[in-house]
């Protein structure tokens, strides 16, 4: 009796934490109980230790189940991979079999759903959390309801499946923000940040916002590990946009509230690349070697392919070439990691499996609401019955009526035909337009060749192409022009160019001096090289006032400057 006594009291302890953990919302546990669910909701660690003293051969089966469905609920939040099924499905199998309460069948399911889904059996996972998630619903149990959504989005994502995956996790958002938790609201946040950015550039600005609130959402609530995920991924959504010095900013606040060096190599590739952005090609490659040593695939490759076009950029190719192939080597891990399109087609056709079950429960609802639409038809049937009989006896009056539209129906005919002849006369006057439309592209051909001629005659361009053959046979940079000369040149070159500075300044009011000098040096047909003699400027300098000209005339990067200025 004396070695019996202390396992009872641990038995004992179980009820109390299995009583209190599977208790409907409106229950109200006493102070003692309380202190036992905080023990394994605030303390899993300590409870995990307490349960491992127990030996489970030694208790009674519904004692047995009881043990076993905690100490994965423990092993669950303790962030322990489960390793092994038959525990939970002993537990699913009896509680089923036993017919006991909804609350504790929907707590064995999720848990055994949780156990699938670290196994990778991604199928079975499914299953049981959309058993866990219709029960919830019945139950009213916002936490379920949000868990089994939040673990359904993991599962899809980790899949690949991100459509699916974003809806789940609206749906977990919205279960969480009902329930008020803010811990498990932060966390769904990323993850739906996450889906955004796999959906590409339109969405990477919509993603940091929702990153933001997540991180504004969990900065109070003092839990440091997922405040180190929000924050790396927040510091990731700041790449994607680009915002490079947010980025920075947020990668190293991570490396800094990050105690383990092993986890920071996804926030050295964002560090790397972003130096590299705002061109600080040191620090770039610094983080970027630092990120190779990851061991994670998509990192390294991440960081190979940025070090290759490093090293292409500053001309050094075969150190390119190699760091290609190391990219590319990783990119064939990558892909070897990848679920293939089967997989993903039977993940589908699991989760509309789950789907069309978890419905067929609403079909009852669905035949009651068939009868009340049988009755509202045959309500209407005896209406329109009613309907047909009065048109029955108006009858006559509308044949008259019918007389009366004909009339008007030829009416309408001779005017049709009218129509037609002006359509007719329309149709001419376009074949007339498009004519002079020819004529005056022609004209046009003939003023830019015409024009092209006459530009190295005059003096101004003779003048210009003097300074650049002195230049260059003196092999140094010399003054620039001065805005005296430059206005000279471009009022002459107005006179023959149909005020062209005057014309484009008036419509882009945007665009500064040099700009416009630029422009005129390109529209007299002047190439990059003899610009960036003119300006006194270096070639990688000219091409920096191209792209700044593009942004203030408002054209995207597909689009030819040199084409827009000939044309303009």
């Amino acid at each position: 009796m004396i070695r019996i006594y202390p396992k009872l009291v641990l038995v004992l302890f179980l009820f109390c934490i299995l009583f209190i953990s599977c208790e409907k919302p409106d229950y109200q546990p006493s102070d003692a109980r309380l202190d036992v669910t905080d023990l394994l909701l605030q303390c899993p660690d300590s409870a995990r230790s307490l349960l491992a003293s127990i030996s489970p051969t030694e208790l009674s089966p519904s004692d047995r189940m009881v043990y076993h469905l905690l100490l994965t609920q423990a092993n669950d939040k303790c962030y322990i991979d489960h390793t092994d099924d038959s525990v939970m499905v002993e537990v699913v199998d009896y509680y089923e079999r036993e017919n006991v309460s909804d609350y504790l069948r929907m707590k064995s399911y999720y848990y055994l759903g949780r156990v699938y889904q670290d196994l990778d059996s991604a199928s079975l996972g499914i299953k049981y959390l959309m058993m866990t998630r219709k029960l919830a619903k019945d139950l009213g149990d916002l936490e379920f309801v949000c868990l089994a959504n939040s673990n359904l989005g993991n599962i899809c994502n980790k899949h690949q499946l991100y459509e699916e995956a974003g809806e789940y996790y609206k749906k977990a958002q919205k279960a969480a923000e009902l329930n008020n938790d803010s811990l498990r609201l932060a966390v769904i946040l990323t993850n739906i940040s996450n889906i955004y950015i796999e959906r590409g550039p339109d969405y990477y600005e919509k993603a940091r916002d929702i990153q933001l609130r997540a991180y504004h959402i969990i900065k109070n609530l003092n839990r440091p590990t997922v405040e180190r995920m929000i924050v790396l991924s927040l510091a990731a959504a700041y790449s994607y946009v680009p915002d490079n010095e947010q980025a920075i900013y947020w990668s190293k606040q991570y490396i800094n509230i990050q105690p383990y060096t092993q986890r920071h190599y996804s926030s050295y590739l964002v560090l790397g690349e972003s130096y590299w952005r705002i061109g600080k090609v040191d620090s770039a490659l610094h983080y970027l070697h630092k990120a190779t040593l990851a061991p994670i695939h998509k990192v390294v490759r991440g960081s190979y392919m940025l070090l290759s076009e490093i090293a292409r950029k500053q001309g050094a190719l075969d150190e390119a070439l190699r760091l290609n192939d190391s990219c590319l080597h990783y990119t064939r891990l990558v892909d070897e990691s990848v679920r293939s399109g089967a997989t993903m087609k039977n993940l589908k056709e699991a989760i509309f499996q789950e789907l069309m079950a978890e419905k067929e429960s609403v079909m009852r609802k669905q035949q009651l609401r068939t009868w009340s639409l049988f009755l509202v038809i045959t309500c209407l049937l005896f209406y329109f019955i009613f309907r047909f009989i009065q048109y029955r006896r108006n009858l006559s009056s509308i044949k008259k009526e019918a007389m009366a539209m004909k009339l008007k129906l030829d009416e309408k005919r001779s005017k049709m035909i009218q129509l037609q002849t002006l359509i007719s006369e329309c149709e001419n006057d376009k074949i007339h337009i498009s004519y002079l439309e020819k004529q005056l592209d022609k004209v046009k051909s003939e003023q830019e060749f015409t024009f092209k001629n006459m530009l190295p005659l005059l003096p101004f361009y003779q003048k210009l192409t003097d300074v650049i053959k002195k230049r260059e046979q003196a092999r140094s940079s010399t003054a620039a022009l001065t805005d005296k000369q430059w206005l000279k040149i471009i009022s002459e070159f107005d006179t023959v160019s149909d005020l062209f500075s005057v014309r484009l300044s008036h419509q882009y009011p945007l665009l500064k001096n040099e700009d416009i000098y630029f422009c005129c040096l390109l529209k007299m047909g002047f190439n990059y090289t003899e610009i960036s003699i003119l300006f006194s400027r270096t070639k990688n300098m000219i091409y920096k006032r191209r792209n700044l000209v593009m942004e203030r005339l408002g054209l995207d990067e597909s689009c030819s400057l040199d084409d827009f200025i000939r044309l303009f």
